[in-house]
């Protein structure tokens, strides 16, 4: 929790990014901020943790834009490799009270990774 912040709303999203998909996502919110959540994971493999070079293909890094509002806000690689991910995929605190479209980009899309984007947390001002 964060002064001034409260819990908005969550917005399922449930969608696998794999090569074969658009590498594009688009949602529009209300808030004064976002986490988006997810993991990046290897079609062949189930479990949470990946560490192998096999099970990391090579260590393989989705590359991926963060727009908010038309503006790129930040360039994140998420990698396959658990100890290196982050949680959540992307968060922006700090943006002005009302509407917003957050824009996703995977710019370096590969066979056998996906990324699994499964719901945003909006964040509102604190009544």
């Amino acid at each position: 929790n964060w002064e001034g912040y409260q819990l908005g709303e969550k917005i399922k999203i449930d969608k696998k990014f794999t090569i074969n998909d658009s590498q594009e996502l688009e949602i529009e919110f209300e808030g004064i901020g976002l986490a988006l959540k997810g993991k990046a994971k290897n079609e062949d493999f189930d479990q949470l943790a990946l560490e192998t070079e096999e099970e990391t293909l090579s260590d393989y890094k989705f590359i991926v834009d963060f727009y908010i509002d038309g503006k790129l806000s930040k360039t994140k690689d998420l990698p396959l490799y658990f100890i290196e991910r982050d949680f959540p995929l992307f968060y922006k605190y700090e943006l002005p009270e009302g509407k917003h479209i957050l824009k996703m980009i995977i710019t370096n899309p590969r066979e056998k990774a996906y990324l699994d984007v499964t719901d945003m947390v909006v964040y509102k001002k604190k009544q």
